[in-house]
Parts: C-alpha cells; structure tokens; sequence
C-alpha cells in the first residue's frame, strides 16, 4: 500500500508541476527497444538448525514498433530460473526454469511532457519444468494467458524511459504434469491482480 501511495503521489507531483508543458508522445515508426531484470535470494534458518536457500533470476526483453502515435504492436520474451537446495534429513534441492513468449499490443495515453500511463493487452505461452536432485516428483507445466497489464512510463531522457507494471486482469489455463506417473492436473481461472508489492520495473531505449 505504502509503494501504491508513491507512485500516486509522484503522478501528481508532476502532473501539477508540468501541467501547462506540450504532453509527450510516442510517434508512429518507432521502435521500442527495452524489458526487466530480476534478482532473488533468500537464507532460512529452523529452529533445529536446518536452512533452506534459493536464488533466481528473471530475464524479460521485449521489443515493439509504433504503428500510429502512442499504438505499439511487440513481443516480448521470459526466461526464469530458481533453485532451492535444503540442508534437512533429505538434504535435496529443487530448481526450476520456465521459458516464455507474449506477443502484445500497448496503448499509451499521455499525461504530461514525460509521463504515460499504459495498458498492455497480452497473450502469454510459458513452459516449465520442476526438478527434485532425487529426481522424484519431476513436473512440466504449461500455462496460458491472456489479458491486461496497467502501467506507467517516464521519460528520463529523449530516447530513455523507466517503466513499471501493476498486476493484471485475465484469463490463464494451467496444465501439469509429472513424469513420474500418469497424473496430470488442470485448472483454468480468471483473476485480477493489482497487489501494490507485486510492481515490475524496467527501462526501454526509442530508436
């Protein structure tokens, strides 16, 4: 909440203090060169003196093209990666990698001289595949999605922006399935996601 709060306070900071400048836009015949980055690390101890460690990474490019003023038509693409190793009776570690690609169409609307707000309109494939190191319980997953993404864009420079994304709005299809055995699982839902700690930041250059 106290994130959400921020942000909203930033928004109107600068809307109040460039209100009367020419608002920004994105010409048609741009390209949009840009994605995130992420880091995670975590350190656990028990009170028996077992720890629990894991660290991953995220990586997002995407790339898009104006096909009219403030109209992006792109893709973009994911890949993650975790692993989790324990030091208990069983001392195992579990990882994880997942593979992604979203086609998308962004409409930004223009605030001011360097602030947008955006909507983002996504369809998401990703695959992904669960390791134990006793190769037990192994599961490949497959979701899909299809929905969207509200956001902000600022300009630092030109040709520089910071983005960040707040949840979504959708439909997804999740299907598992363990290579142990023949047990599959499926679900399908339709959720909306605004939590204020779940922001996604990154940066895109305009050609």
């Amino acid at each position: 909440m106290k994130k959400l709060l921020l942000i909203t306070l930033l928004i109107a900071n600068t809307i109040y203090a460039q209100e009367k400048k020419e608002k920004v836009n994105i010409l048609k015949n741009t390209w949009l060169i840009g994605g995130k980055i992420s880091l995670s690390s975590t350190n656990a101890e028990t009170t028996d003196n077992n720890t629990s460690k894991g660290y991953g990474i995220s990586l997002n490019p995407e790339i898009g093209f104006t096909i009219k003023n403030n109209l992006v038509l792109g893709l973009g693409l994911g890949y993650d990666y975790y692993k989790n190793e324990n030091t208990d009776a069983l001392n195992y570690s579990r990882s994880r990698n997942v593979l992604s690609i979203a086609p998308y169409v962004k409409k930004f609307i223009p605030i001011n001289s360097h602030l947008l707000f955006s909507l983002k309109g996504e369809a998401r494939f990703s695959t992904d595949e669960n390791k134990n190191s006793d190769s037990t319980n192994l599961s490949r997953n497959k979701t899909f999605f299809v929905g969207f993404r509200p956001g902000i864009t600022y300009f630092l420079s030109k040709r520089i922006s910071l983005d960040a994304n707040i949840g979504s709005i959708g439909y997804s299809h999740f299907n598992r399935k363990y290579d142990t055995n023949d047990e599959t699982y499926k679900s399908n839902s339709f959720n909306l996601n605004l939590n204020s700690s779940d922001f996604l930041f990154g940066f895109t250059y305009y050609l």
